[in-house]
């Protein structure tokens, strides 16, 4: 209803004006328990929240890395002189006495931990190799899938395979702890001696030992079990013996390493 006299209308001025002081009051209120810098979303005025590097900003700001250009900004389009990338450096590694650090190596130690304490397993199919001087007769083809291994006459050769290992992760050494090896169907061809090199001064084959004969005929794998993880392993050595002028095809070599110290 409508105001239809003096009164009326001055009471009705007066409420809007009671209304309004109301709201201000309310506005100031939440301006003094929430200052600016925390009602926004964002630490600096030339970073907004619709910048796409708003977050890592703020991450780098509320570990102590950055602290601004000044004057409430980033510049996040300025380049970052020498100078300026040492105190980033600093604030991050705690190169500094009395700093402390902000890299997160709790992620980076937990990395290390599990690579320490689990086996890793290695699988490859090549380089196979022969001896530079070795029977002539005795050739190695590779493609992407296996390796064949031809003699052209009767009669026994050795074969070569240089290990991919892990070697040291941090400071933890790793040392040959099984060795799987995988071969497709190969008649007339007999694996009389597997042995694996231990590297030194001279190349010394001591990790296997193993002369068990093992007919390729059929194909498939087998798996040889090193008595103490040999560190420092390097070459995987097979004799083959070879019935007639034929092929062997290697598929794969899998190694397992285990930490050693």
């Amino acid at each position: 209803m409508r105001p239809t006299s003096v009164r009326q209308i001055g009471a009705a001025a007066g409420m809007r004006t009671r209304q309004r002081a109301v709201l201000v009051a309310l506005v100031l209120g939440a301006a003094i328990a929430f200052p600016l810098g925390v009602l926004a979303s964002h630490q600096f005025s030339d970073v907004p929240d619709s910048n796409p590097y708003h977050t890592d900003i703020d991450a780098l700001v509320d570990s102590g890395v950055t602290t601004g250009c000044g004057g409430g900004k980033y510049c996040p389009s300025a380049f970052v002189t020498r100078e300026q990338m040492a105190a980033f450096m600093n604030r991050l590694g705690a190169l500094q006495a009395g700093k402390t650090p902000v890299v997160n190596a709790d992620k980076v130690d937990g990395h290390d931990a599990v690579l320490a304490a689990e086996d890793i397993e290695v699988a490859q199919i090549g380089p196979w190799s022969t001896l530079p001087l070795g029977d002539p007769s005795l050739t190695v083809f590779a493609t992407l899938s296996y390796t064949m291994v031809h003699k052209g006459s009767p009669g026994t050769g050795s074969v070569f395979l240089y290990l991919d290992t892990p070697g040291m992760i941090g400071d933890v050494a790793y040392g040959l702890k099984s060795i799987e090896i995988c071969y497709a169907p190969s008649p007339d061809v007999v694996a009389t001696t597997t042995q694996v090199g231990v590297s030194s001064d001279d190349l010394l084959f001591l990790a296997i030992d193993d002369q068990t004969d093992r007919t390729l005929e059929s194909g498939g794998c087998y798996t040889l079990a090193v008595a103490t993880p040999a560190a420092g392993a390097t070459t995987l050595m097979i004799v083959l013996d070879y019935a007639s002028a034929t092929e062997v095809y290697f598929k794969n070599v899998t190694t397992t390493w285990t930490p050693v110290g």
